[in-house]
Parts: C-alpha cells; sequence; structure tokens
C-alpha cells in the first residue's frame, strides 16, 4: 500500500513539473531564463526520513520535497522556483 501511494505521489509530482505553467511561446514571462539544453531532474525516495524530493541535476537544494510520514498528513516542503 506505501509502495502504491508514493508511486501515485512521484507520478503526480513528475506530471506537474513536466507539464508546465502558463503559454509555450513565453509571451508575457519576461522573468524566463534561457538555458542550453534540458534541465535534469532528479527524484529521491528517503525511506528513513518518509519523504519524496525533486532536485535539479548538480544543485544541492531540493526543488520540491514531499513529507509522506505514516501516520500524518502528508504535506509540501515551499517550491523553489
Amino acid at each position: 500500500m506505501k509502495f502504491i501511494l508514493s508511486s501515485i505521489v512521484l507520478f503526480s509530482i513528475a506530471f506537474i513539473l513536466l507539464s508546465g505553467c502558463g503559454s509555450p511561446s513565453g509571451e508575457g514571462n519576461t522573468s524566463q531564463v534561457d538555458t542550453e539544453g534540458p534541465i535534469l531532474l532528479a527524484v529521491i525516495i528517503d525511506e528513513e526520513n518518509e519523504s519524496i524530493e525533486v532536485r535539479r541535476s548538480g544543485v544541492g537544494d531540493p526543488i520540491l520535497v514531499q513529507m509522506a510520514k505514516s501516520g500524518f498528513r502528508p504535506y509540501l516542503h515551499p517550491i523553489v522556483s
């Protein structure tokens, strides 16, 4: 059951991050940063702390942390842009 819940949460996070927001042309979005290729993301499941982290490859701080401790209501740490 815990594996199924973790899989659903992981899939949901990946879908949200990969689907993106806003217009595809970037109209009206002047804060967009140009990159020289795809941004690689890593999803780390920490069974000891019962959390799921999404990180940019090569960056120390996570973009998003899902806390999913058993017996507690799951919650997200602030999402970093």
